[in-house]
């Protein structure tokens, strides 16, 4: 899969083309849907596919008052559609002013005349243009006048809802993981940066990861099961997702930082991770974060998480490496 940031840089417009135009926030089953039918209709028309997505999020440009963070960041988007055998990749920069595009302008030129545009697909809830003031109708009357086919994907639902972007950040606020990885089709996972701590987890005898991570979401705070992968080798982990309140208050003169911890209880103790990438898939949510008395209350309280852990790998049947 090719990737060209914006149509700008595409060396020249491709003679034909299947697209399809969204967030992919997250690349949930819904968006898989839209991207099988995208990958169908390529095929069946001898032509490559076209994921045409926004970067930043239009919300973070148009709301930023609402501090939304994406449920994955953009490499993860990059490694699910080139798994998937999506063929181009097309992340147009957005902004303030290309969002006041008119609808038809959008459209002729920034789709159908450098993609070669000959279908295209899009979701039930698809908007356009300036103030989304394009819709379902104004596009299939515009396929008419350019010449693509319009086709339009409903909403896949699960127990009864449709399956959202939304709706999983609501699941993940309350560390619903069973139902974010039912809705993902997959588990959630944070990308990050092993960085240096206080070392506090390696005083008390639970050496940790402690994980710089981008702007993605962050599950609801407390204590997981994780499946932590360093390459292509992966390991059993025990995260917290918090802000350590049992030791805050030394953190003089500043609030409280988000902080994500993990211990992985099967690594050499001797393993030098600073530097290193690790991508943390949450499994399970064994607690809510706690504030203890004492630093031995809290590694007592670690103690009771891994073993909790252990017993709930047994029980999966899985083997963590």
């Amino acid at each position: 899969m090719e990737t060209f940031f914006g149509v700008s840089q595409l060396p020249r417009p491709l003679k034909a083309s299947v697209v399809t135009i969204g967030n992919f926030d997250g690349l949930h089953l819904g968006h898989r849907q839209i991207i099988h039918r995208l990958l169908a209709g390529a095929k069946s028309l001898g032509v490559p596919s076209v994921v045409f997505t926004f970067d930043p999020h239009p919300v973070q440009v148009l709301y930023p008052e609402r501090a939304m963070a994406k449920l994955f960041d953009l490499e993860d988007l990059q490694e699910q559609l080139e798994g998937l055998g999506v063929d181009y990749l097309i992340v147009q920069p957005f902004s303030k002013e290309f969002a006041a595009l008119e609808p038809e302008t959008f459209i002729r030129q920034w789709v159908v005349l450098p993609c070669g545009l000959k279908k295209l697909l899009v979701g039930y809830d698809f908007g356009f243009g300036s103030q989304r003031s394009g819709n379902l109708s104004l596009l299939a009357q515009l396929g008419q006048e350019m010449g693509f086919d319009l086709e339009v994907v409903s909403a896949l639902e699960l127990d009864g809802m449709a399956i959202s972007s939304s709706r999983i950040r609501k699941a993940l606020a309350a560390g619903e993981m069973h139902l974010v990885a039912r809705l993902l089709g997959r588990p959630f996972s944070l990308r990050g940066t092993v960085q240096r701590g206080e070392g506090r987890g390696r005083g008390i005898g639970f050496p940790t990861a402690n994980l710089k991570v981008t702007s993605q979401s962050l599950p609801q705070s407390g204590v997981y099961i994780c499946r932590a992968w360093l390459g292509s080798q992966n390991y059993p982990a025990v995260t917290n997702v918090g802000t350590n309140p049992t030791f805050s208050s030394a953190d003089k003169g500043s609030a409280p930082r988000l902080k994500v911890e993990s211990h992985f209880w099967s690594m050499g103790q001797g393993q030098d991770l600073y530097g290193q990438q690790v991508r943390l898939e949450f499994l399970h949510r064994l607690r809510g974060e706690q504030k203890f008395s004492s630093a031995e209350d809290l590694s007592l309280a670690i103690a009771r998480d891994l073993d909790q852990a252990k017993s709930w790998w047994q029980e999966q049947g899985a083997k963590p490496h």
